[in-house]
């Protein structure tokens, strides 16, 4: 068992008290390279004794190799950063659940991360993009251990709510992602931007979890239940499959 030491977060402007963190790991490859998120919660006393709080999220990519003496060795972590102007990001599926997450296997002295990158500031502000799927690329040194992380890449968000979100949850060695956005399945290829997945009939919501190098992807989706007039329904396994 290897414990990971996590940096301190950054303390929100204001009287902010930090209170607690949860550490989740999301994936790991061949060479022991593991990425997964912190969520550190602060507190504060308003003026009225009322307490308001405010959650960090900030993905970290680390890696265990073992030494000349057999011993573990933990590198990192190091933080995979938001988008310019954002404030927070993640892998997994985020909000401290962990149901899957995108990392590629060592190619090229690199390895791929697929997420999240959050706009904090549009939890209470005007509508728009709070959080877009991203790519990050985690560059390896010689020996195949953590060397540094990049600024991500915007694959975007679709954009069908007020506050809409997207989330990288699956890459493949092509780098294509697939995972969701506004509560529908989305997926790039290859840098591009997000588009959503073709659905049944009857059927309303839907993610996309992991995608092979066939291109095939699995997931689930949300169909409606019969007779019923309100939008609820069954999750059921789905696969897409590319067309030839």
């Amino acid at each position: 068992m290897t414990a990971v030491y996590v940096p301190s977060p950054s303390i929100p402007d204001g009287e902010w008290e930090w209170i607690e963190r949860e550490t989740s790991a999301g994936d790991i490859n061949d060479e022991g390279i593991v990425i997964g998120t912190a969520i550190d919660l602060f507190e504060r006393t308003n003026q009225d004794g009322s307490t308001s709080s405010s959650k960090s999220y900030r993905a970290f990519v680390w890696q265990v190799v073992v030494d000349a003496e057999g011993d573990d060795v933990v590198l990192g972590p190091l933080p995979l950063l938001p988008l310019p102007g954002h404030e927070g990001s993640g892998v997994g599926m985020g909000r401290g659940v962990e149901i899957g997450a995108g990392l590629t296997e060592m190619s090229d002295s690199s390895v791929w991360v697929t997420g999240y990158s959050e706009n904090h500031d549009l939890l209470d502000g005007p509508p728009g993009i709070r959080a877009e799927a991203v790519v990050w690329q985690v560059t390896l040194n010689s020996e195949g251990h953590l060397l540094q992380t990049n600024l991500p890449i915007s694959l975007g968000a679709i954009g069908l709510r007020d506050l809409s979100w997207a989330q990288g949850i699956g890459i493949n060695s092509q780098l294509d992602v697939c995972g969701l956005s506004d509560t529908l399945p989305v997926m790039s290829s290859a840098f591009q931007h997000i588009e959503v997945l073709p659905m049944p009939r009857k059927s309303f919501d839907g993610f996309a979890f992991a995608i092979n190098d066939y291109g095939d992807i699995v997931g689930e989706i949300e169909m409606a239940i019969p007779g019923s007039k309100f939008p609820v329904g069954n999750l059921t396994a789905y696969l897409w499959e590319p067309v030839s």
